[in-house]
């Protein structure tokens, strides 16, 4: 589906969409010196809850609200494209998108990233090695451990990818392993070393990736569960 944009007011700048390789933002559109415009065409090339994600080039990326758009024909899409050559974010567009990331940054937030869920992950985490030790009667030894780490960390990823709806930029599964990691390394700082980290980062990785990994989360806290009932 081809489609022109009739108004880049309704385009997204600060979204983390991640399309064969490339952030779909503006951090992206800087490195080209580029601004979408209207009368400017591209390629639908994703659907999300939030937006329309448009391929103008190799490596820029456009979401916006359908609102932004209208669809058209190939031999229009043909016709129009060097309407996308030569197209440069102006000052007043460069201005204004630095001063909302600013004012974003003094209130202590970045798009950017994620929010701090380590409170959050705390109480999940307690409660998981409650029930590992059996009410905190009995040791952990560091493999489980690290399993609970691991099982923990790609649960909350895939909740959070069940949410947003599309598929998950590095940055989203790095961040949510390393504030697990870090709550663990808190909880556990005598036992849980360098080495600890790169088994879990490692481990998350390759569980993320495994097609089975729904099933396999389910049947260790099944396992888990039913330990704990019984002891």
């Amino acid at each position: 589906m081809y489609v022109i944009i009739t108004d880049n007011k309704e385009c997204y700048w600060n979204t983390m969409e991640f399309i064969d390789g490339v952030y779909a933002n503006i951090d992206e559109w800087r490195k080209h010196d580029f601004y979408p415009q209207n009368g400017m065409v591209g390629e639908l090339v994703k659907i999300t809850p939030r937006a329309y994600v448009v391929k103008i080039s190799e490596g820029i990326y456009v979401p916006i609200s359908k609102k932004g758009i209208r669809e058209i024909t190939y031999k229009e899409y043909s016709d129009h494209v060097n309407n996308n050559n030569g197209v440069d974010m102006n000052k007043s567009q460069l201005r204004s998108t630095e001063i909302m990331d600013s004012a974003l940054s003094f209130m202590g937030y970045s798009w950017r990233h994620l929010p701090d869920m380590r409170e959050h992950f705390k109480q999940d985490i307690i409660e998981n090695i409650k029930k590992l030790t059996c009410d905190f009667e009995k040791n952990i030894y560091l493999p489980d451990l690290e399993k609970s780490c691991v099982i923990y960390a790609t649960d909350m990823i895939l909740e959070y990818k069940q949410n947003w709806g599309a598929t998950l930029p590095p940055y989203v599964i790095d961040e949510i392993s390393d504030q697990v990691i870090d709550v663990y390394r808190q909880f556990f700082s005598i036992q849980f070393q360098v080495d600890s980290v790169s088994r879990c980062k490692k481990g998350i990785k390759e569980l993320v990736n495994n097609s089975d990994v729904r099933n396999i989360i389910d049947d260790y806290y099944h396992q888990v569960n039913m330990r704990y009932s019984w002891h």
